[in-house]
Parts: C-alpha cells; sequence; structure tokens
C-alpha cells in the first residue's frame, strides 16, 4: 500500500536510531496540525505575509517526513504569497496541503502506535 510519508531521509539522518526516528515522528504528529490550521487561517485572511512564512516553517517538515506530494505545494505556497502573483491558485494548493497533511498525521498514528 503507497503511503503519504517516506523516512528515507529521516532514516538516513538517524543512523539506525529507531527512537529518534519515534521522537521525530511524535513531534510532527504533535505541532504540524497546529501548523496547518494557522496556514488555513493565514489563507482565510488573506494574510499573504503570514501565509508565506507558515509554509517557510513547515517546509523542512515535508521533506525530512519524505511527503512528495506536497514538496512542491508548500514551495508553490510560499512563492506566491512572496510575489503576489496566481493568489487564485492558492484555495487548491492549501487545500491539497491540509488534506495531505491530514492523511499523514493518520498513517503515522497508525504505522507509530500513537494514540489519537
Amino acid at each position: 500500500m503507497d503511503r503519504f510519508y517516506e523516512l528515507t531521509e529521516l532514516e538516513k539522518l538517524a543512523e539506525g536510531d529507531a527512537a529518534f526516528i519515534k521522537d521525530i515522528v511524535l513531534t510532527f504528529v504533535e505541532h504540524v496540525p497546529m501548523q496547518v490550521i494557522e496556514i488555513e487561517k493565514a489563507f482565510e485572511n488573506s494574510d499573504y505575509n503570514k501565509l508565506a512564512a507558515k509554509a517557510h516553517k513547515i517546509k523542512p517538515s515535508i521533506d525530512i517526513m519524505g511527503i512528495s506530494a506536497l514538496k512542491q505545494v508548500v514551495r508553490d505556497v510560499e512563492n506566491i504569497c512572496n510575489n503576489q502573483t496566481d493568489i487564485d491558485k492558492l484555495d487548491g494548493l492549501v487545500s491539497q496541503l491540509v488534506i495531505v497533511i491530514k492523511n499523514v498525521i493518520n498513517e503515522l498514528k497508525s504505522d507509530f502506535h500513537i494514540e489519537p
């Protein structure tokens, strides 16, 4: 079954340290949903500076967790907000980001046996 995430980069960084991997996963599950809520609020309020900053902040998490479906999306959100161009594309991009992150969180909770 295909996953929304792929931990190859994290596993390389961890050098076999399973506890380190679990810590990073737990941190992701704890903090990224709050970031996504802030992204949604910034989008709803047309606060493009805040939206760009929040997208920038979660970029490393998306990269280290191997969420390939969002690698370009989060960069596009940041670039669109910073350049104030193609603003009409943000709705679809933010929606995709929210949906994929929710799926990743659910998969991680299941795969790592994290209580809701």
